[in-house]
């Protein structure tokens, strides 16, 4: 079950324990206490929505994206060959300061494959891969 939906069903709970016997509603009380740090990182509760300028400047744009080989293979994209192209030049123009690809293959012998490169050298990032292999 994902955080907010153990918070609706503590809410419940306890709404339901407050009045059937209150007494028990001090477990559903006590859980959603002992986790609040957990919930308060899902939800903003504050009551403004603006960004103080101070901390804009300290954000951090991160991407992560699946890029599923670039689509390379030609039983990927049969119906737009030009998908590769076009999604190896997104991911290259993004603006994002950390990207964090799966599926990501680097090949220095063949273009579509040259993606370390392209994405990152060429755009001035520094490129970290996991060599696992």
């Amino acid at each position: 079950m994902s955080l907010p939906g153990a918070l609706l069903l503590n809410l419940l709970l306890l709404f339901l324990w407050l009045w059937k016997k209150p007494l028990w509603a001090l477990w559903p009380l006590g859980l959603i206490i002992l986790f609040w740090g957990q919930h308060n990182r899902y939800f903003a509760l504050s009551g403004s929505s603006e960004v103080p300028q101070e901390t804009t400047e300290q954000l951090v744009n991160v991407l992560s994206y699946n890029v599923r080989v670039f689509n390379s293979y030609k039983h990927l994209h049969k119906d737009d060959p030009d998908l590769p192209e076009r999604e190896m030049k997104w991911v290259a123009e993004h603006p994002a300061d950390i990207l964090c690809l799966q599926e990501f293959y680097h090949y220095k012998g063949e273009a579509p494959y040259n993606s370390r490169k392209r994405i990152g050298k060429d755009q001035g990032r520094q490129v970290f891969v996991d060599n696992f292999w």
